[in-house]
């Protein structure tokens, strides 16, 4: 993320301009509502001056623990993750209860012919446990083990 945000010797700035559009399409998604030069705003180093900005600089931060190749996958930093990059600005009733990593309600799936329902919450401690022993397995495959 520190090179794409990086301005290269030949003045251009396509890791800047990646990283906004990306962000933007997934405040798009999840019907957030953000401004392109919002996004510039925050991603070049400024303060949020509302509460769109203070979203999107959680976004930001959620990059910068990515992009630190010291975060393994784990449940835990999968939470920390959640936590600095979203979990601040959600509603109360959409936040994670008190100890809690993963969801506690019902999450339905729309964007088909009709919605239908995600995997029940008491699966998914187990699921995610198995996705994370997925991501760090030394099978020889391509290596996942880190944020």
């Amino acid at each position: 993320m520190k090179q794409l945000l990086s301005v290269p010797v030949s003045g251009q700035n396509f890791g800047l301009s990646a990283m906004t559009e990306e962000i933007y399409a997934t405040f798009q998604i999840e019907s957030i509502r953000s401004t392109r030069s919002s996004i510039r705003y925050i991603l070049d180093g400024y303060a949020p001056r509302d509460e769109q900005e203070a979203r999107i600089y959680g976004m930001k931060r959620g990059l910068e623990f990515i992009a630190n190749r010291q975060n393994r996958i784990t449940e835990e930093n999968l939470h920390h993750l959640y936590q600095i990059s979203t979990g601040g600005y959600l509603p109360d009733e959409d936040r994670l209860l008190p100890n809690h990593f993963y969801r506690h309600g019902e999450v339905f799936i729309v964007g088909g012919e009709e919605p239908r329902p995600g995997l029940p919450a008491e699966r998914l401690p187990g699921a995610m446990k198995c996705l994370v022993d997925f991501a760090n397995a030394n099978d020889g495959m391509q290596p996942f083990g880190r944020l």
